[in-house]
């Protein structure tokens, strides 16, 4: 059966890859530290590269990328797969994928930008000359990062942090990610009108 058509060179850099990081693997599982900060660096670049391949939305590439790569690092002590450190790490990384556009889909149906969205809970509600721009830019946020604008409605009903993670099937550090990231967009909606 024929080789793909890929040079001889380019395969055998692939396979001295996995080798290295396969050994970068083992190494941290002896609790080096150089080792392990390698390997992280390692594997942030590749599933950077594979996740912003595959979603096409940078954001959300590097959430599924940080996602799977904070798994990983959670879990490879504890972890001994048969196949080897870096296929199940990998795998690791095709499930994140898998997970975002199962939830993706969902995301679509729920996120209806609507005149009457219920944005704020009953015991807070905005200043009087804010809340029409405010609700203009959680529109536009709509439109622009479902994501976003899920997380950051639900901030405003007052749901606590682990509550948030719970009903997005998040993690706590990736949920502080993007709160961050969606605060931004709404302070520059608000300033500037536009994002």
């Amino acid at each position: 059966m024929p080789l793909p058509n890929v040079s001889l060179s380019t395969y055998m850099e692939k396979s001295v890859a996995k080798l290295h990081i396969e050994s970068l693997f083992q190494s941290a599982l002896k609790r080096e530290k150089s080792a392990e900060d390698e390997l992280f660096k390692a594997l942030t670049a590749r599933f950077q590269v594979i996740a912003q391949k595959r979603v096409w939305d940078g954001q959300d590439a590097q959430e599924i990328a940080q996602d799977a790569l904070m798994t990983v690092f959670s879990k490879y002590r504890e972890a001994t797969p048969p196949m080897g450190y870096t296929p199940w790490a990998y795998k690791v990384l095709s499930n994140k994928i898998l997970h975002y556009y199962r939830t993706t889909a969902r995301r679509g149906e729920k996120m209806l930008v609507t005149d009457k969205i219920e944005l704020f809970s009953a015991s807070w509600t905005p200043d009087p000359v804010l809340e029409p721009q405010l609700k203009e830019c959680i529109k536009k946020i709509i439109k622009a990062n479902p994501r976003y604008a899920r997380i950051l409605i639900n901030h405003f009903h007052g749901f606590k942090p682990n509550e948030i993670c719970n009903k997005m099937t998040i993690t706590t550090a990736n949920f502080y990610s993007i709160l961050s990231r969606a605060r931004s967009l709404l302070k520059l909606c608000l300033d500037k009108g536009d994002i």
